[in-house]
């Protein structure tokens, strides 16, 4: 028999006086859509044309803030609206490097091998420019203002709550961009970003989605009817002449009836199932006549 003092505790009174792990976290749609906004911020500064015009300020607020804010922070001059020495040089080699990242990843080929794969060339550049670190500290006050994201969590010691995290560094406009890229690949998210068939531009979409808007989609689908056209009808004529009916493409190509035959699947069938002696029914038998 266990005899208890009135002092002890209970279980219930033990588990009341434990600390509770409560934090903010993402949840993961929420993380998700977060990476998804950063990646367009991406997206907005590659397809951006950077120059000296004069009005560049005004276009790159109403692009994008968020973009323009970093752009100002750290390549705008403070006292006027104006570049900083060498600062839009530097922004267009950053623009043309991101580039060319992308490029290189977006248009891997099929028979790529490991030693030349596009995709661990740019792992290894992103070690190199972001190394990222782990960081241990409490959850403070200063922390929760922060969410977490749906791979963090928290640990208890000495009833004090921690969270062990992976710090991606932003000292630069680089490292930041760089950075939103990591996430990308981590989270699978990168799969969204596309390029346009017709202008070239990039944009984020889902992965059945090959055009940035509907007026490139017309663009391209419309320079390339008449050869579409043109490869349809010699598709069919050649299938035909596989079967053996040699007459029937020679009127096809002649008459305006046996084009209209030729499209026609229904009658197709049926002048295919008659004998070549039997003239076929309708209009089309005043063109035909057998030997």
């Amino acid at each position: 028999m266990i005899v208890t003092s009135k002092n002890t505790p209970t279980v219930r009174q033990v588990r009341q006086r434990r600390p509770t792990l409560k934090s903010e976290t993402f949840t993961l749609e929420q993380w998700r859509r977060k990476i998804v906004e950063d990646l367009k911020l991406l997206v907005a500064f590659v397809n951006f044309n950077f120059d000296d015009r004069p009005s560049i300020w005004n276009d790159l607020r109403r692009s994008h803030n968020q973009l323009c804010n970093w752009i100002t922070a750290e390549f705008r001059e403070e006292t006027f609206p104006s570049w900083r020495l060498g600062a839009l040089a530097k922004v267009q080699r950053l623009q043309k490097e991101l580039v060319g990242d992308l490029i290189a990843v977006l248009t891997i080929p099929e028979a790529s091998t490991r030693e030349h794969f596009e995709l661990e060339m740019l792992v290894t550049k992103l070690n190199e420019v972001l190394r990222s670190q782990w960081i241990a500290e409490p959850y403070t006050e200063r922390i929760k203002r922060r969410k977490l994201a749906p791979y963090e969590g928290l640990l208890l010691f000495d009833n004090t709550p921690w969270t062990v995290r992976r710090w991606i560094p932003t000292r630069s406009f680089r490292q930041y961009l760089y950075g939103v890229l990591s996430l990308t690949l981590e989270s699978g998210e990168f799969n969204r970003l596309k390029r346009c068939k017709t202008c070239q531009s990039f944009f984020v979409g889902d992965q059945t989605r090959e055009f940035c808007a509907a007026l490139c989609s017309d663009r391209f689908f419309g320079s390339t009817v008449n050869v579409r056209k043109r490869a349809s009808r010699t598709k069919k004529l050649s299938k035909l002449a596989e079967t053996g009916v040699e007459e029937l493409v020679k009127i096809s190509s002649a008459t305006r009836y046996g084009k209209h035959l030729v499209r026609n699947s229904r009658n197709l069938l049926c002048l295919l199932s008659r004998s070549k002696t039997e003239p076929p029914r309708g209009t089309f038998g005043q063109f035909y006549q057998p030997g």
